[in-house]
């Protein structure tokens, strides 16, 4: 199911090499020009139009949403949106505040493994975090440009959009497959960084910058010009988004970075795990429909920076397995019912876990993952709970 990470630098690139050991000084003076030719709120302006979501008729792109393919793609789309987030998010919103309150207030970064583009669900159960950080297989992109998009193309592009998104709104998750399919370089959506916009966009944020970066072998960040030409090797790269709430200026930032994250990935890629061990130990970690990677034993590496990094984890069965959170460390509450994994995954069935369902669970009241009947461990590190108390 995985597959080595296939990296966008440029429009029509299906592979980024860029050198280790970039200079500061050149990729800042590159994204700077970058930034100076956009107009203020371009970005976001961007991320409105490709939502379906109204202009002001000051904006550059307000003209563009004379074209009847956007005026019935944004009323379309607003239907199916206000539907979605008056039930699905509604319900995940509310179920956050009554159960995990405490998670939720102390959450500053909230790392998201095996998440794709899914920047939608993580802000569902933590709208309040300064800093997501998500990782996945599937290529950063491109920032799509509305005036080349213009004719037969713009009707394409919304329908690739549209099914890009279609797993994540109808079965809550991506499919990793199907997303290389969707927004590889020959498509109109390239890459995450349309999705990550659009799911901005819809959760009522407001995008003010966003900066493309490779990680340098301590793993530290190094931006750089979404265009500039690449050479030398395959370091990974990421994009960083700078947004806030329309009724709240503090700024965020929305991280994605592409890499295969097994263990023979991050021995590959030592500036991706060197990045993820220099996050601050007391992160929230979130994890569902991850295709059950951290059962298997060349996923140790990511499942033990978890377990030692994380103040709280909230899961479902397909992440860390049961077994890890010791009783000593962790004060484990379940959610939902477990039976077994779907018959895809019938081999990750955790009889300790299905015990631990039987003897105490409460409900949840809301489906995500793969099986008709969902789950949700959470795990408070039990030092981290006592810190907490009054």
């Amino acid at each position: 199911m995985l597959a080595a990470a296939v990296l966008l630098c440029a429009p029509g690139a299906t592979q980024c090499s860029m050198p280790e050991a970039a200079d500061n000084a050149s990729v800042e003076g590159a994204v700077a020009d970058l930034q100076q030719q956009q107009p203020p709120g371009r970005y976001n302006d961007i991320a409105l139009y490709i939502s379906g979501i109204k202009l002001a008729k000051t904006s550059g792109l307000h003209q563009l949403t004379d074209n009847p393919v956007w005026r019935q793609y944004a009323s379309v789309t607003d239907s199916n949106w206000g539907s979605f987030s008056r039930t699905k998010i509604k319900k995940i919103s509310d179920w956050a505040q009554a159960e995990i309150p405490d998670i939720t207030r102390n959450c500053r970064t909230l790392l998201y493994p095996f998440s794709g583009p899914d920047f939608l669900y993580a802000h569902a159960f933590f709208p309040q975090a300064d800093a997501y950080i998500l990782l996945g297989l599937e290529p950063v992109g491109v920032v799509p440009e509305p005036e080349k998009l213009q004719g037969e193309k713009l009707g394409v592009f919304f329908r690739m959009l549209d099914k890009s998104i279609a797993d994540s709104l109808t079965l809550s998750f991506f499919r990793t497959n199907d997303m290389a399919d969707e927004i590889n370089t020959k498509q109109p959506v390239t890459g995450t960084v349309p999705v990550l916009m659009l799911f901005l966009a819809r959760t009522g944020n407001h995008i003010t910058d966003i900066r493309f970066f490779d990680l340098s072998d301590n793993g530290t960040i190094a931006y750089r010009d979404e265009s500039q030409a690449c050479n030398g090797n395959t370091a990974p790269r990421g994009a960083e988004i700078a947004f806030h709430k329309k009724d709240d200026a503090r700024q965020r930032k929305l991280i994605y970075i592409s890499s295969d994250i097994s263990d023979n990935g991050l021995a590959r890629r030592g500036n991706v795990k060197a990045y993820l061990d220099r996050l601050d130990a007391g992160m929230t970690t979130y994890v569902k429909s991850a295709s059950y990677l951290m059962h298997k034993n060349y996923f140790s590496t990511i499942r033990s920076l978890l377990l030692r990094q994380s103040a709280a984890i909230v899961q479902d069965d397909s992440a860390i397995p049961y077994r890890f959170f010791k009783k000593e460390l962790w004060d484990v509450r379940l959610y939902g019912a477990y039976t077994g994994p779907i018959d895809l995954f019938k081999v990750h069935l955790e009889k300790d876990l299905r015990d631990a369902y039987a003897r105490d669970s409460k409900k949840l009241g809301f489906r995500l993952g793969y099986a008709s009947q969902s789950n949700m461990l959470v795990a408070r590190r039990i030092e981290q709970k006592k810190q907490q108390s009054p």
